[in-house]
């Protein structure tokens, strides 16, 4: 399968809509958001950055356990630093849902980016598989931070994450990962976030017809 240039996406959107310029790829730990953002960011040349590789590092350099809340706010800065200084951005990180909405407008307007540049995935699995994920991921790879396991090894937790949902402060494109997408699906995924369009309900398919054959967007 060869990709098509993300630029060229873009050229087709129309002089009438703003060009996407950072997308947030949401969804419960362990839904599958590394994995597709990669993907995204191989296909649109987009820089990703993801929350965890912050927080694996200064978690590192502690002594003791850190405090999760510094933790996160200390990963989320530098996250947020990053995002500013580049021009086409893909965020992977559990935001959490319509709670941390207003969060995160700050954030962008401390960024300069608009809410008609933001497209938000989010990744959607039922509870009990992404909490499996989660937990494999966190004791079969040695290079993660301990943190990860502790983190998620109470079910109390887990069970306040049923009915979660995307942060909703600008467009969504929801995604069935409960398996990893083919090469052909992720193209129709970055065709239907750079033009603001719906997925079919079963998910991403073929039946969109590839990128070139597509009407252009009115």
């Amino acid at each position: 399968m060869t990709f098509h240039d993300g630029a060229a996406h873009e050229e087709r959107i129309g002089p009438n809509r703003a060009a996407t310029r950072l997308v947030i790829v949401n969804g419960l730990p362990g839904a599958g958001k590394s994995t597709l953002a990669a993907a995204l960011a191989r296909v649109w040349s987009a820089t990703l950055f993801s929350k965890d590789n912050p927080k694996d590092v200064l978690a590192g350099t502690c002594p003791s356990e850190p405090d999760p809340s510094w933790l996160s706010r200390e990963a989320e800065d530098l996250l947020w630093f990053l995002t500013a200084r580049r021009p086409r951005v893909i965020i992977e990180t559990w935001f959490g849902g319509p709670g941390r909405a207003a969060a995160v407008v700050e954030r962008l307007h401390g960024c300069g980016i608009l809410a008609s540049e933001v497209v938000e995935v989010w990744c959607e699995v039922p509870v009990y598989m992404a909490r499996d994920r989660f937990l494999a991921r966190a004791r079969g790879d040695a290079s993660r931070h301990p943190r990860h396991l502790q983190a998620g090894a109470e079910t109390a937790w887990w069970d306040t994450l049923h009915g979660e949902g995307p942060l909703g402060i600008t467009d969504v494109v929801r995604v069935d990962t409960t398996a990893p997408l083919e090469d052909q699906a992720v193209e129709e995924l970055l065709w239907a976030v750079l033009h603001r369009t719906a997925l079919p309900a079963d998910g991403i398919s073929p039946r969109f017809g590839p990128p070139a054959t597509r009407p252009e967007p009115s």
